[in-house]
């Protein structure tokens, strides 16, 4: 199962888009973000929320495909 990187805010939520380490994009659209395993997405959030501790809305991760509830 693949898994994207995601940061909701009040508006609408944003998915990693790109990641290289150093630099990220985000965008609004699930359909363009990138996918990665559980535990590399797990390592980019652990980094991200470690670089800012106090942020108001924090990343997450969640499957790259939503199924119907």
């Amino acid at each position: 199962m693949k898994f994207v990187v995601v940061q909701r805010t009040g508006f609408c939520p944003y998915f990693l888009y790109t990641w290289d380490g150093l630099h990220t994009c985000w965008l609004p659209r699930r359909d363009l973000a990138k996918q990665f395993t559980r535990n590399e997405a797990q390592s980019i959030i652990d980094l991200l929320n470690a670089a800012s501790p106090v942020a108001v809305n924090p990343v997450e991760i969640e499957p790259a495909t939503k199924g119907t509830p």
